[in-house]
């Protein structure tokens, strides 16, 4: 995150943070966000208990993050704890496609 070093630079100087729905594990703030790991864990178990076994991790962020992290680690605790594999071939970004089926914008 280009962000990071700056606020790095403001923890170190005595600023006080705190992370909204995002975090930096080596900054230390304080932060209020959603359960992204348990929240994904759970979609996922839930789609298992529905019969779906072929799930896929997609997502959308150009630059991967924390809390991108957390739902892969969510994703992937439920498919072991089911006793699934989890593909390296089914995670992954997902391009936007638009409606008369061109390639994303630029």
């Amino acid at each position: 995150n280009i962000n990071e070093a700056a606020y790095a630079q403001l923890a170190a100087a005595g600023c006080s943070l705190v992370f909204v729905d995002r975090y930096f594990a080596e900054i230390p703030a304080d932060r209020v966000s959603s359960d992204n790991e348990s929240g994904a864990r759970k979609v996922v178990q839930d789609l298992i208990a529905a019969g779906h076994r072929r799930i896929a991790f997609l997502y959308s962020c150009i630059h991967p993050n924390v809390v991108l992290q957390d739902r892969q680690a969510g994703y992937e605790r439920a498919l072991r704890e089911a006793g699934q594999a989890v593909r390296a071939d089914w995670i992954g970004r997902a391009e936007r496609i638009q409606p008369d089926g061109g390639p994303p914008p630029n």
